[in-house]
């Protein structure tokens, strides 16, 4: 099979989708498949200024340059199926009609929420918030949900109200891929079709670290961007409420870098490493006793948790979204209230106090991991998607929406 990948990267760095996307790209060559990527990268530059948020804006909702590049890129490889990971800010949705005018079926995953909420979080004013979901996009408007800035969220808004009108997720996407069940629900509220949504999950390759003969050190472990949606200001506050035994272990970089160590400089037990390669942050989290993920938003499916489910790493998780689903509702790790910091600091207390019960969610968390997220599975559920839609568009076809 011929598979061309698309995928916007943002200026932040690697995250969590493009991690997504190498690692399909390699599961799917390791396979024999003939795969080409189509990246472009956000640079600082194309967001920034007046004429450059101008630009941006008009971009987004319908690029040219976004259009060519793809169906340049597809004249050219002459691809069975176009898998998409991220059009925004730079490609926009005219790629949709860049594969479906040379008759190649779109398959894209929903990495966040960006197609029912302007800023991808579904939340608001550090909380949960789902006024928007519905195709109303004027609450997001009136609160300038994306970087605080209503000619930046403008743009957003106008395209997802343009192109759900004009019926192009609908019509140009033969299929959505979500991550879990709780994240397929949400967009089915939103007005997406229910058999145009098709669960997938992440997943990592086996690293082969067996989670009973590990040494593990009595530390907890944070991984992740230093931004306000991780709620990693929550897991300080609640870490610094009573004193701890533990060391707390924190990997990542991000604009509330500086604001967050200021925070621990009175903390001896908490140490900061800043981002690591893969094969030393999976040994890292392998060495803990339990990962904590003090997220404030409905995350859809962080990597981290996936990694730390592989080497039978307990996690810590909010009651938000599909977190719990995640660890089996507490057998692989525990829940707290989400944004509620008492709740997050017993359950940092239970966990060091739980020695019996560790083996159990050890073993547990592993299971999860060789039940749902490896690589084999993975490439059969990825292969069902794509055999299901290149057949489908053999045997029928819509007319394109126009170019303008």
């Amino acid at each position: 099979m011929k598979i061309m990948q698309l995928h916007n990267r943002y200026f932040a760095g690697l995250g969590g989708e493009d991690t997504v996307v190498e690692q399909e790209y390699l599961l799917l060559q390791e396979r024999g498949h003939s795969v080409r990527q189509v990246l472009v990268k956000t640079e600082d530059s194309d967001v920034t200024g007046y004429s450059a948020l101008t630009s941006t804006a008009l971009k987004t909702v319908w690029s040219r340059t976004g259009f060519r590049l793809v169906r340049d890129a597809i004249v050219d490889f002459r691809p069975d199926v176009l898998h998409i990971h991220n059009a925004f800010p730079l490609l926009s949705p005219s790629v949709y009609t860049a594969a479906q005018q040379l008759k190649v079926p779109v398959v894209q995953t929903l990495h966040n929420y960006r197609l029912i909420c302007a800023n991808g979080l579904l939340m608001r004013s550090n909380q949960v918030c789902e006024e928007c979901v519905g195709r109303n996009s004027l609450p997001a408007l009136v609160h300038k949900c994306y970087k605080e800035s209503l000619a930046a969220t403008i743009p957003l808004a106008a395209m997802r109200s343009i192109h759900h009108g004009l019926g192009t997720y609908d019509r140009q996407i033969a299929r959505f891929i979500v991550l879990t069940e709780f994240a397929r629900k949400i967009f089915i509220k939103d007005g997406f079709r229910s058999d145009q949504l098709t669960i997938k999950p992440n997943f990592i390759k086996d690293p082969l670290i067996d989670p009973i003969k590990t040494k593990r050190s009595n530390t907890f472990i944070y991984v992740g961007k230093l931004v306000p949606e991780k709620g990693i200001d929550l897991l300080i506050q609640a870490w610094k409420q009573a004193p701890r035994t533990s060391r707390l272990l924190i990997i990542g970089d991000g604009p509330e870098n500086v604001k967050l160590r200021a925070m621990t400089s009175d903390q001896t037990n908490i140490e900061w490493l800043g981002w690591l390669p893969n094969e030393r942050l999976l040994e890292e989290i392998a060495g803990c006793r339990y990962l904590v993920l003090p997220s404030r938003w409905y995350e859809v499916m962080p990597m981290v948790l996936v990694e730390a489910l592989a080497v039978g790493t307990p996690a810590i998780v909010p009651d938000l979204g599909a977190m719990p689903d995640l660890i089996d509702q507490g057998g692989a790790g525990l829940i707290f209230r989400g944004g509620d910091t008492d709740s997050l600091a017993a359950a940092l207390a239970k966990a060091e106090a739980e020695d019996d019960k560790w083996l159990s969610r050890s073993a547990t968390a592993r299971r999860i991991y060789l039940d749902r997220y490896t690589a084999d599975l993975n490439y059969q559920m990825l292969m069902k998607i794509y055999e299901g839609v290149i057949a489908e568009t053999n045997t029928a076809r819509l007319d394109p929406l126009p170019i303008r």
